[in-house]
């Protein structure tokens, strides 16, 4: 496993060099230093601080789903679980490496693993669903991108499409299980005839499992709305401080101070979109999407690379970083605990 992510991570980094390189390659260096000094210091720190909320706000939805299933549960163990997820998110495709390592690092802090699943899974499914709920409000500027983007329609109608159906298939196997069972067997069924599916029964019980999980999520939800509008409330706010990382850069800048609200929907759009490039970090994808977005507000290449620079240093490299920092050096609740007190 750890052979894998050392190539992941090396697949990031070239990435990286390739687009610092093209980027160094582009840009006017005159322009580029005078950009860097007048640039306000100001709205790079609400930059910086919007990223640190984001994660205390993940770290307070996680803590309370998790506290109600397990008393016993930390706000620090939530904080240092978010801090490995996006470790492992980062250097996965389609962060898929997340939430593995953090069930494993709740039942390394004592919560027994189904608890630990349950909560995770409670929290993705309302991550998923208020991710669509803000794509649909980002479609307000709609009409503005098909008119300066080619193929906008395309783009971002297959990102929230796939969203969309995400979304749907996690609150279906919420509250509607048996129904969503029956789906997956005729289209593993069909899959199967076709020979496009091997290991019918295998796949079958996974899909029975997973389904099951999310049973007891949708269950749990409508049993404890405190919780459900608790959670919900949180992730509205990471959203919504992660969504303005680019507006506040941007204005650093001084771009885009009167289209606030669309520089808010691009980086909606961006994000939408770049979660389905089946690279770890989404790295070049991310910076494709941005750049196509952003530069409708800032034409001057060098100006928009060093913001896209900022950008994925904040989003992406600085939480992969600390995530690695706090999975190598904070000890787990156990660990601080003297023998015997952790249970």
């Amino acid at each position: 496993m750890m052979r894998k992510n050392w190539r992941n991570l090396l697949v990031i980094g070239v990435i990286t060099v390739a687009g610092l390189v093209f980027f160094c390659w582009k840009a006017n260096p005159a322009m580029l230093l005078a950009a860097c000094k007048t640039a306000h210091i100001g709205w790079i720190l609400c930059a910086v601080a919007a990223m640190f909320c984001c994660w205390l706000l993940e770290s307070g939805a996680l803590y309370q789903v998790s506290k109600a299933l397990y008393p016993k549960m930390t706000f620090f163990s939530s904080w240092r679980t978010t801090m490995v997820g996006q470790f492992f998110n980062g250097i996965t495709p389609f962060a898929s490496g997340g939430q593995p390592m953090q069930a494993y690092c709740m039942k390394k802090d004592g919560v027994p693993l189904g608890t630990a699943t349950s909560a995770l899974l409670t929290k993705f499914l309302v991550y998923q669903t208020t991710l669509t709920i803000f794509s649909i409000i980002a479609m307000i500027r709609f009409p503005f991108f098909t008119s300066k983007i080619l193929g906008f329609g395309l783009l971002v109608g297959t990102g929230f499409l796939i969203n969309t159906i995400v979304a749907a298939l996690l609150i279906l196997a919420s509250w509607k299980p048996d129904f969503l069972m029956k789906l997956a067997h005729l289209l593993l069924a069909a899959g199967s005839k076709l020979k496009l599916v091997k290991r019918k029964e295998q796949l079958t019980a996974s899909f029975s499992n997973e389904i099951e999980g999310f049973k007891h999520c949708g269950q749990y939800l409508w049993q404890h709305k405190i919780v459900l509008l608790q959670i919900t409330f949180y992730t509205i706010l990471q959203l919504l401080f992660f969504f303005l990382v680019p507006c506040f850069l941007c204005l650093a800048f001084g771009i885009g101070k009167s289209n606030l609200f669309t520089i808010f929907a691009a980086g909606a759009f961006v994000h939408m979109v770049s979660c389905f490039v089946p690279i770890p970090g989404a790295s070049g994808g991310a910076e494709g999407c941005f750049l196509l977005f952003f530069s409708i507000f800032c034409p001057e290449s060098g100006i928009i690379g060093l913001i896209i620079i900022m950008w994925r240093m904040l989003t992406f490299y600085l939480p992969t970083a600390s995530g690695m920092l706090v999975f190598q050096l904070v000890p787990h609740r156990k660990e601080l605990l003297p023998e015997g007190k952790a249970s």
